[in-house]
């Protein structure tokens, strides 16, 4: 799925205050590719997902999916958001046929295509198993599983795995550059790890913030599977945590007193030099 994004505007409003968002944001995604939204805490990564997913609307410009307008082509998107939203009280394969049989779909086929994804996601013996049974890593492959269930051609992932430790991370950072690889789908990933977004991506929109716009692209020349810690990826992890500085500090010198720097503060980079904006 082609995807074109077209001055973006984004603005809340409350009876306190009007807070722009987003402001005049352009992006162009082609089919097939695998596209990280990077930058700062309230940058609007979270809300331009929103934005495509069709759960808010802009409030200015328009998003083209294939040439046809969001509106024109249905609210369905393929989502996965942090949290998973799965339901208890179903077993894992009741959690992945759901939407189907809500639309409709018949038990059995709906049944046939659940096991199809379980088994995509390597969860095909525990499709009997209720939630709390299962790992968090575990959680997200179902959430994985459910939206592939959705026909879509294009995937949109809020920070999936920032809940998770840094082993089960990287075997779902695998399962879905398998995912993406094998189905062909357009995935837009929003992450807070740079390191992440490097490994993943084809290309690194890094955003800025006060207002969320697009502050540089990064394409991700690196031959795939990419390796954590390996020069080529640090290289490329160093130049987008340059470009980064800025609009960390940016956002931390409205939150901390004045005498913060970045420099000073080195509890915002972490061993593996990436950084954390979760400020």
């Amino acid at each position: 799925m082609n995807i074109k994004i077209e001055g973006i505007k984004k603005i809340f409003t409350t009876k306190q205050k009007t807070q722009t968002t987003l402001d005049n944001v352009n992006l162009e995604v082609k089919k097939g590719e695998f596209i990280c939204l990077l930058g700062p805490s309230g940058c609007g990564k979270s809300t331009l997902l929103n934005i495509l997913a069709g759960l808010l609307e802009p409030t200015e410009g328009e998003i083209y999916f294939d040439n046809k307008k969001s509106h024109e082509i249905g609210s369905e998107r393929a989502v996965v958001f942090q949290d998973g939203a799965l339901f208890p009280w179903l077993t894992v394969v009741e959690n992945v046929e759901f939407g189907m049989i809500n639309k409709g779909i018949e038990k059995v086929e709906a049944r046939e295509k659940a096991m199809k994804y379980l088994k995509m996601v390597h969860l095909t013996k525990f499709a009997n198993s209720y939630i709390h049974e299962l790992s968090g890593g575990m959680r997200q492959r179902v959430s994985i599983a459910r939206a592939l269930t959705i026909d879509s051609d294009l995937i949109l992932m809020d920070e999936p795995f920032s809940a998770l430790d840094s082993q089960t991370k990287s075997i779902l950072q695998l399962e879905v550059q398998k995912i993406w690889n094998d189905t062909g789908k357009t995935i837009i990933f929003v992450t807070h790890h740079v390191e992440e977004a490097v490994l993943l991506a084809d290309r690194v929109i890094v955003m800025g913030a006060n207002p969320g716009h697009i502050k540089k692209e990064f394409k991700i020349e690196l031959g795939r599977p990419r390796v954590q810690g390996s020069l080529d990826v640090t290289y490329m992890v160093s130049d987008i945590l340059k470009v980064l500085k800025e609009e960390v500090e940016k956002v931390a010198k409205a939150e901390y007193d004045n005498d913060w720097t970045l420099e000073k503060d080195s509890i915002l980079s972490d061993a593996d030099n990436t950084m954390d904006f979760n400020l």
